[in-house]
């Protein structure tokens, strides 16, 4: 998918009442967390493993960037984009603090 490669994760997401779970079936996948401070997202980044069970708990800000190529089983209720859900959009400064906070990101960007 070419919108969650690292150069164009804009965004964040929060579900505040379900988790959601991530597998990585084929490819690179780099898993993103963030916690929210004052001054905005506190990044963690989590270079995905092939065939790991990632769950993202309720009230955690996240995303996934990956390679076009990859293949991520994504494990959610059939309801939770309908009202579950927040978006952050990221400004330039917070985008650029994403790209740098880990190295697992030289994998996807090969």
């Amino acid at each position: 998918m070419v919108d969650q490669h690292i150069d164009n994760i804009k965004k964040v997401e929060v579900h505040f009442e379900t988790d959601e779970v991530f597998v990585l079936l084929n490819g690179d996948a780099v898993l993103i967390t963030a916690k929210m401070e004052n001054t905005g997202p506190v990044f963690n980044t989590e270079l995905m493993k092939l065939g790991t069970v990632y769950n993202v708990p309720k009230n955690i800000w996240h995303n996934i960037a990956m390679r076009k190529e990859s293949e991520v089983l994504i494990v959610e209720k059939s309801n939770t984009h309908i009202g579950d859900y927040k978006y952050f959009d990221l400004n330039e400064e917070q985008i650029v603090d994403l790209k740098n906070v880990s190295e697992s990101f030289d994998e996807i960007n090969r």
